[in-house]
């Protein structure tokens, strides 16, 4: 029945969980163990996903870097222009009488 099947998912899935909290356990990556241990635990695959995920990461923070460039950039020729015209002028719009 349904409620059997999803019984053995929950089962396979708690002990593929403890599999894992096991081997982690015995390679000491576990509350203040060797990160790099933990590493060693990884298929091939997940070292895979795991390399592109920092590798991702790394590539979103450069072109985040270029939206505080590029303002600084903009901030800059704002002040050029203001000097260029001799400095702000504010413009006050009054009723036409």
């Amino acid at each position: 029945s349904m409620a059997e099947n999803k019984q053995e998912e929950a089962r396979e899935k708690h002990a593929t969980k403890t599999a894992l909290a096991k081997q982690l356990a015995d390679l000491n990556a576990i509350e203040g163990g060797d990160l790099n241990n933990a590493f060693k635990a990884l298929t091939p695959e997940e070292k895979t996903v795991h390399e592109a995920s920092i590798k991702g990461d790394r590539n979103t923070l450069v072109a985040d870097s270029f939206i505080p460039a590029a303002m600084a950039i903009i901030y800059l020729l704002l002040i050029l222009y203001f000097k260029g015209i001799g400095g702000y002028k504010p413009v006050s719009i009054e009723e036409q009488k």
